[in-house]
This record gives C-alpha cells, sequence and structure tokens, in this order.
C-alpha cells in the first residue's frame, strides 16, 4: 500500500513538472500527430503478443473508423461492441 502512495506522488511530481511540454502536443499539426499514433498503436498490438494478426486488426479498424467518421456514422457504437462483446459473453 504505500508503494502505492509512492508512486502515486511520483507521477503528480512529473506531472506538475512536465505540464508545459505535456501541453505543447496540442501545437502539432494533425497530419503529423495522427499518423505517429497510429504507427504507435499498431507497435503496440504487436508489442502486446508477437502477433502480426493484431497489428492487422487495428489496420483494418482504424479503416473501418476513418470511413465510418466520413460518412458521418457514429464510431462509439463499435468501439463498445469490441471493448464489451467480450466481457459481456
Amino acid at each position: 500500500f504505500i508503494g502505492l502512495i509512492v508512486c502515486n506522488m511520483f507521477l503528480l511530481l512529473c506531472g506538475i513538472v512536465g505540464i508545459k511540454y505535456f501541453a505543447r502536443i496540442v501545437e502539432v499539426p494533425g497530419r503529423i500527430l495522427g499518423p505517429f499514433v497510429m504507427v504507435m498503436l499498431i507497435i503496440g498490438a504487436y508489442a502486446y503478443d508477437n502477433n502480426l494478426a493484431h497489428a492487422g486488426m487495428v489496420i483494418v479498424l482504424g479503416a473501418l473508423a476513418y470511413w465510418m467518421d466520413k460518412f458521418n456514422f457514429s464510431t462509439i457504437p463499435v468501439i463498445l461492441g469490441f471493448v464489451m462483446g467480450p466481457i459481456i459473453e
């Protein structure tokens, strides 16, 4: 329990010190930030289980979400379905 408190205090200190640097992410143009986030998502999905199918699923679902957003469909039900589907079953 003490370790949890110490970790939270450390994270609070990091947040207070780094807030001016974290806020600068807003200044990065979307055409640069978007592909960077997508690459990080693909790397994280692959690193989760060392399975290339997970990275492919990120790409396919990202494309699906892009097209749904482009044609004014709500992406929230799809996200909730993928997140909550295995939990509900």
